[in-house]
């Protein structure tokens, strides 16, 4: 956070709702006390302006409850617009990347699951602490996603996401 005092000062939060408002009227914008500071940007996060300086919502939400800003903050549900208190949660940012669903990319519609053309079969491929695990390759998908969803909760803990 760029300026402490000043997002204490100017927006405060609602935790049931996860909605951030403005504390004051300020006299060079154009928000009034009460109004929703922030909308949605186009990576789908809740961002705001105070002073001229961007931040996340998800980030000033977590700074307003505890007071700390850890490296990341993640939504536990993986809604980048869902800012309640129970949705948010400090993460590295290695097991923030883990709490993502599948990429856009994925073809299989299973998390760590691709076809492999050289092996002929569904192989399972899962990242940990900067490590992949190639965990076999199948016949089928169903096997495959039989290996890759308790593998994936066992490698990545609370974490884990199945897409």
């Amino acid at each position: 956070m760029r300026d402490y005092d000043l997002i204490k000062e100017r927006i405060s939060y609602c935790p049931d709702s996860g909605n951030l408002y403005w504390k004051k009227t300020h006299l060079t914008q154009n928000e009034k006390e009460g109004d929703l500071a922030g909308g949605r940007c186009n990576h789908g996060y809740i961002t705001l302006k105070c002073n001229g300086v961007s931040y996340q919502g998800h980030r000033v939400a977590y700074f307003l409850m505890t007071g700390d800003l850890p490296y990341s903050v993640d939504h536990i549900n993986g809604d980048k617009t869902d800012n309640r208190w129970v949705n948010l949660r400090a993460a590295s940012h290695s097991e923030n990347i883990v709490n993502q669903g599948f990429r856009k990319t994925n073809k299989s519609g299973i998390k760590n699951v691709y076809w492999n053309k050289a092996k002929e079969g569904w192989s399972v491929a899962i990242r940990s602490n900067g490590k992949r695990h190639n965990l076999g390759t199948f016949d089928t998908i169903f096997e495959a996603a039989a290996v890759a969803i308790p593998a994936r909760t066992r490698l990545h803990g609370v974490f884990a996401n199945h897409g």
